[in-house]
């Protein structure tokens, strides 16, 4: 990803969540950037007018003031701010220490990942505003170490191009907090009536993968071409209605003219309201657009971390 990508998507991370999975935000932190503990306090220590340090705690209780990690915490201070949940300020003689909590949230992590990625893995990052640009998604890329952190800028209505694809996100499936997963792909019909193909492509029955890709591609055509907001939504309101909160929901998103989709996995635990992922989500994606950050595995189906709205 290029300086000047990076900077444009590190800004929606600025921006208040209009999801986030923290859950998976930690893992993915503890995995990539691997700290060898959380940082628990920041400490800024003024001896003199020429003499400054800031000094760093994590929750192994041992002091650090240098450490890859505790570098790029530090270089981070000024644009994640320091939290003032507690200050403690010390004279002794001429020098003065102030103590601040550190504040950990899925948030800053988020930051931390995205600037740890362009520091040291930016060849696995990807600003994406052209779905059916390939780069993004061969799968011998997809399939390397670290996984892809992918920010895909999703457009609105009238932002569209040409040649540019709609924001269509169909719901696919989901489980909600009874246990229940309910299949919405199925009782999506286009406006004439017409029902949804019966039978999904599977690799058991058809031994060539081009054949498979192109099968598969056909069937997710017909739900692009016969998309409907409002049906899309009705699906998922009667779902959670029946069935309480959403613990994780799959959609469908067009990246190819010829139907080939990106898979999007969701997992709100049931900490989100339905609407987030009804109206904000499929209504307003749709109108206005959406900036989305995951990482991306084979299909191509990509673990949701983040959604920003535009």
């Amino acid at each position: 990803m290029k300086n000047e990508e990076f900077e444009i998507a590190r800004k929606w991370l600025a921006d208040a969540p209009l999801f986030i999975d923290g859950d998976q935000v930690e893992r993915f932190f503890d995995a990539v950037v691997r700290p060898s503990g959380k940082l628990k306090e920041w400490t800024y220590e003024i001896a003199d007018s020429d003499t400054r340090r800031l000094i760093g705690k994590i929750d192994s209780e041992v002091e650090v003031s240098g450490g890859a990690l505790l570098d790029l915490w530090a270089k981070l201070k000024g644009k994640l701010g320091i939290g003032v949940e507690s200050e403690l300020a010390t004279k002794k003689g001429s020098s003065l220490a102030q103590v601040y909590d550190a504040i950990n949230t899925p948030q800053r992590q988020l930051i931390l990942l995205a600037e740890y990625y362009n520091q040291n893995q930016n060849a696995r990052a990807f600003y994406v505003t052209d779905p059916q640009d390939a780069d993004w998604r061969k799968p011998n890329a997809i399939t390397d170490v670290p996984r892809q952190l992918v920010f895909l800028d999703l457009p609105g209505q009238f932002e569209v191009k040409a040649a540019g694809l709609q924001t269509k996100l169909i719901p696919i499936a989901a489980e909600f907090e009874n246990g229940k997963i309910v299949p919405f792909f199925t009782t999506l019909r286009a406006k004439n009536g017409e029902n949804p193909p019966s039978i999904y492509p599977e690799s058991q029955d058809i031994a060539d993968s081009a054949q498979l890709h192109a099968d598969r591609n056909a069937y997710w055509k017909w739900f692009v071409s016969n998309f409907q907001i409002q049906a899309s939504i009705h699906a998922m309101e009667a779902g959670a209605e029946a069935n309480g909160r959403i613990h994780w929901i799959d959609f469908r998103l067009p990246i190819a003219d010829d139907g080939e989709t990106l898979h999007l996995h969701i997992s709100p635990a049931g900490r989100y309201d339905t609407g987030v992922f009804a109206y904000n989500f499929i209504r307003r994606g749709f109108e206005f657009g959406l900036r989305i950050v995951g990482t991306l595995k084979s299909d191509p189906d990509m673990d949701v971390l983040a959604i920003y709205d535009k």
